[in-house]
């Protein structure tokens, strides 16, 4: 019962940004089809593969930094000023890869105008930047009610920016709204972090070595999330056009859709109220397993029940979400729903060694499930067609689920007085 009232306004935004989500993908396959499913899948993770630097790294090292009880003021604005620093480079790096990679990326996009497309583009990823920023310190000091307000502010702002891109804009304007409208509450989350949250706020250059090195570690490993992750899926993604029709590629990318609905609703209730707490566990071996099985005695059997629900409604579901020329997708939805059960149960274990900062056994894990999924989509693509895609992913999970029990399994067998 207290974790259900600790986490009201976590579930609040998830069940928001689930219901935005929903009508962003509407709009999409109302103007589109499958064509705007397939490039909005493709521009959201290009997004997110740059981005995740700032996400997984740089923000997830400030929250166990700023989490600790007994930090100095000092020290909380020397790593404030560090997060500060790192996101300002990791902009500078994006922005600088997309200048020089600009007209590949307008013949992906269908971009009529490149350089104006690319100005709003850098102008938005700026903002999700500093939304992110702020975001992470307000989870950090467990300001809960602001963090899941905000961000449900920016999910419903989202849709009605996407409607007015597509029915008075191109598809290349479409995909910059859908991507980056979460990026204005980055301004109002400044202002109240500045003003009102933390009106003493100064950026302290004080020992800001080590507060370098304590968030690097994250930064290290968000790399090899978007290396061996985002940019695997990227170019499986550009592999599924080239050896397929567009029209197929979105249907096998509105089944990824579905799943993202609960894959990300999850993945952002864990962040909020498992990441935090397992971060302060970590000297504590015997109550971190405790409050780790406790999570998962909490969520595993409404994980199997949800993904049984998504299969036998899986036919409903696509008209709902996408519409009738979305049919042909329910044939995937039972290796996407096998996929999602084994990586939804690797959370679990992932988050603990985000936590660690065990940074080269992230980056083994990465490395090797990315080799996994790139040699069985290959093979089975060729075999099964572009489902074999989805077959791949369950042989990774499998995989990678397999290793993280191997790592920690001390902690699961470990015996609690």
């Amino acid at each position: 019962m207290q974790l259900l009232k600790s986490s009201f306004w976590t579930l609040l935004w998830i069940g928001v940004k689930v219901v935005c989500s929903f009508f962003i993908n509407k709009i999409v396959s109302v103007f589109y089809g499958p064509l705007g499913i397939a490039l909005l899948s493709h521009i959201q993770n290009f997004f997110a593969a740059f981005l995740i630097l700032c996400q997984e790294g740089i923000n997830k090292g400030m929250i166990k930094s700023l989490s600790h009880p007994n930090l100095s003021s000092i020290k909380q604005n020397t790593f404030i000023t560090a997060g500060a620093v790192f996101s300002g480079l990791a902009y500078l790096i994006i922005a600088l890869l997309s200048i020089i990679f600009i007209h590949p990326l307008a013949t992906l996009f269908h971009v009529s105008q490149p350089w104006l497309w690319l100005g709003y583009g850098l102008l938005g990823m700026g903002l999700l930047v500093v939304h992110f920023f702020v975001m992470s310190i307000f989870l950090a000091w467990q300001k809960i009610r602001l963090y899941s307000l905000l961000n449900i502010a920016g999910s419903i702002i989202t849709v009605p920016l996407v409607y007015i891109a597509s029915k008075y804009g191109k598809i290349d304007f479409m995909l910059l709204a859908a991507t980056c409208g979460m990026g204005f509450m980055g301004i109002v989350g400044f202002i109240i972090f500045k003003f009102n949250i933390h009106k003493t706020i100064a950026f302290s250059f004080d020992k800001l070595g080590s507060a370098y090195k304590d968030i690097w570690q994250f930064v290290i490993m968000a790399a090899g999330i978007m290396i061996f992750g985002k940019f695997t899926e990227i170019g499986l993604r550009q592999f599924a056009i080239v050896q397929f029709s567009l029209e197929e590629v979105g249907l096998w990318q509105s089944v990824v859709k579905l799943s993202d609905y609960y894959t990300a609703a999850f993945t952002s209730l864990l962040s909020v109220i498992y990441f935090p707490k397992i971060a302060s566990l970590l000297s504590e071996p015997r109550q971190l397993r405790q409050f780790v099985f406790q999570i998962i005695s909490w969520f595993v059997p409404i994980i199997i029940i949800g993904l049984c629900i998504v299969y036998v409604l899986r036919k409903e579901l696509m008209v709902f979400f996408f519409n009738e020329s979305f049919l042909a997708a329910s044939n995937f939805v039972l290796w996407q729903v096998v996929a999602d059960a084994l990586k939804l149960a690797s959370f679990f274990f992932v988050f603990i060694t985000n936590a660690e900062g065990r940074t080269k056994l992230f980056l083994i894990l990465d490395a090797s499930s990315a080799i996994v999924s790139v040699v069985f989509s290959f093979a089975f693509a060729k075999i099964m067609g572009i489902e074999g895609l989805l077959v791949a992913q369950v042989v990774r999970y499998v995989f990678y689920l397999a290793i993280l029990i191997f790592v920690y399994r001390k902690l699961i067998w470990m015996k609690v007085e």
